[in-house]
């Protein structure tokens, strides 16, 4: 679980360091409401059918949310990329 999550921050951080305007002016808010998970630890990607046998190299992800109450703020920041 502490790799997995070590891994989200790591992509997380990465990219906050993006070269981006708006990723820029938007750093405060960013920070406030976007988050990073690791997935490996609690939802593994499996080989077979039968969930068997883990995948490893398929279960390394991260998976982004953004958590706020209203999308607006989101959409502006998408807009302007």
């Amino acid at each position: 679980m502490r790799l997995s999550q070590s891994r989200a921050n790591n992509v997380l951080s990465y990219c906050y360091m993006i070269d981006s305007l708006s990723i820029k002016n938007n750093i405060k808010w960013l920070e406030k409401h976007f988050r990073a998970n690791g997935m490996a630890f609690s939802k593994l990607k499996y080989i077979d059918l039968s969930a068997t046998i883990p995948d490893s190299i398929r279960s390394r992800r991260v998976e982004f949310k953004v958590q706020m109450k209203t999308e607006d703020k989101i959409y502006k920041i998408l807009q302007a990329s």
